[in-house]
Order: structure tokens, then C-alpha cells, then sequence
């Protein structure tokens, strides 16, 4: 793996705020014939900000004057369920309470804490970030008397293995997607979830533009095909469950793609 890929990433909070807006103030362009042509017609994002703003929320998260964070703003009511939790919580069901998750892409640990009061009655559980550079280092720095959670700028720098994968919003922010969830596949969790993924009739690359108040970027984003990912998944993976995302469908000329995410359990 090159040792700058995750650079290449996007920030977390405007992957989350994008899809959360999906249709209502998102602009999408394209198709495009690869992801250097839909990247040259990109202007990228102000990494800086967007990790101040996750940062701050994410402190009164952990200071508790807010119940979760997403997108950099702060709720104060109880998150929505998720069938993603679901996944993980069958992982430590299948090995006596202990749950290693390795969240790919997962912020400053938001998955984490937006779950936290329901993972606490389990007997251990550790929590891998991997994430950018900058959100390593702030993370870990959040996160210095929490010994259960860690923040790591590539999968192979993650020391215990999981018994978890969580990819929630990122593998079609990624250059090389199928690149990545192979590695992800070649961990051999008990489970692996995916979760507000875009997927299309065919697989191919559009360009996303987010508004200022939303963090305002532009970057590529490939419409994922669902049956080359679930073919990767299903040599060694049975499917448990698969569901519909919250994130809204979307359309350019020729393309429409929705959100989905599954929970695959892996054969022994």
C-alpha cells in the first residue's frame, strides 16, 4: 500500500455531510471516463477546517454537553438505530463479548461514540481508526486516556487483528476501492459491514460538489458496482443482511445511484 494513500482520502465530515445531503443542495456532474478525468475537474476541500470543526465537536462529545456528532455539529437526542451496529454486535457475539473493530475512514471515532452506551456491558472492546494523517494525530490526542480507541494512517499499522470491519461512506471516495476492500477482506473479520455505499446500474465516475455551508468542496466519486463488490465479499463471506441507507439517491445523465450498506459473515 503507498504509504500517502490516505491523503488521497476525503475528509470524514465531508463525506458525511455530502451524502447526508444528498439531492438538496449537492450538485453531481459527469459521468466521467476515469478518476484522473473527474479529479482534473475538481477542486478538492479545505482539510484544515473541516478537522477543526469535527475536532470542537467532537470535545463536547467526550465532554458530554452533547450526545453525538456528525458532520461536525453536535445532537443532543439520541442517534438514529442503524443495522450497522447490528453487525458489529454479532462479531462479539461470536467470540464471547469481544469486539476489535477496525473502522475504515471512521473520523475522529463518531461510530464509536455514537455507540458507545450500548457497547459499554461488553467484557472488552477495542476500536482502530484508519484515517488521514491529521486526523491520526488529532485523534489520538482526543483520545490519550481511552485506551480502547486508536487512530492509525494505514490498515497494516493496526497491531490486533479485528474481529470487525466497518466501512461506513468511503470506499467510493476512494481511487482504488476494490483495491482497498480486498485488503480489508484479507484481515478475515468475523464480519465485515459496509454501509452508505453508491451503487449504480454500471459502474462508473461522477463529480460531487458541496455548497460553503456544508464545507464547500468538489472531488470524484465512483457510482460502485454492487455485484463486483459483493463478488469480492462472497468468496469467502456469506451475506446476512442487506439494506437500503438513509442517503438519497442521485442522478446524472445516464446514471442514477442509491445507498446501501450489508453485513457479511465470514465462513470457517
Amino acid at each position: 500500500m503507498p504509504n500517502n494513500f490516505a491523503a488521497r482520502w476525503l475528509p470524514p465530515a465531508i463525506r458525511q455531510a455530502a451524502n447526508r445531503f444528498l439531492g438538496a443542495a449537492i450538485v453531481f456532474r459527469g459521468p466521467f471516463s476515469n478518476w484522473v478525468a473527474a479529479s482534473a475537474s475538481t477542486k478538492g476541500y479545505d482539510n484544515g477546517a473541516i478537522l477543526e470543526r469535527v475536532s470542537r465537536a467532537t470535545r463536547q462529545v467526550l465532554a458530554g454537553s452533547a450526545r453525538f456528532e456528525q458532520d461536525g455539529i453536535v445532537f443532543h437526542a439520541e442517534p438514529p438505530p442503524t443495522h450497522a451496529l447490528g453487525g458489529l454486535l454479532i462479531a462479539a457475539a461470536l467470540e464471547g463479548g469481544r469486539l476489535s473493530v477496525l473502522d475504515f475512514g471512521g473520523g475522529l471515532a463518531s461510530h464509536y461514540l455514537r455507540w458507545r452506551p450500548l457497547l459499554t456491558p461488553l467484557p472488552e472492546v477495542r476500536w482502530a481508526v484508519v484515517e488521514q494523517g491529521k486526523f491520526v494525530s488529532e485523534g489520538n490526542a482526543l483520545f490519550s486516556a481511552n485506551m480502547s480507541v486508536s487512530f492509525h494512517a494505514e490498515i497494516a499499522g493496526v497491531a490486533s487483528p479485528p474481529n470487525a470491519v466497518l466501512a461506513s461512506s468511503v470506499l467510493q471516495y476512494l481511487p482504488e476501492p476494490y483495491r482497498i476492500l480486498q485488503q480489508l477482506i484479507d484481515l478475515a473479520p468475523r464480519v465485515i459491514v459496509l454501509d452508505r455505499t453508491a451503487y449504480g446500474e454500471e459502474e462508473t465516475v461522477v463529480t460531487q460538489f458541496v455548497p460553503r455551508r456544508l464545507g464547500k468542496a468538489s472531488y470524484p466519486l465512483w457510482v460502485l458496482s454492487r455485484s463486483r463488490v459483493h463478488a469480492a465479499l462472497s468468496k469467502n463471506y456469506t451475506l446476512l443482511t442487506e439494506f437500503d441507507a438513509a442517503d438519497r439517491p442521485f442522478e446524472v445523465p445516464g446514471v442514477r445511484a442509491s445507498y446501501h450498506g450489508s453485513i457479511w459473515l465470514r465462513r470457517v
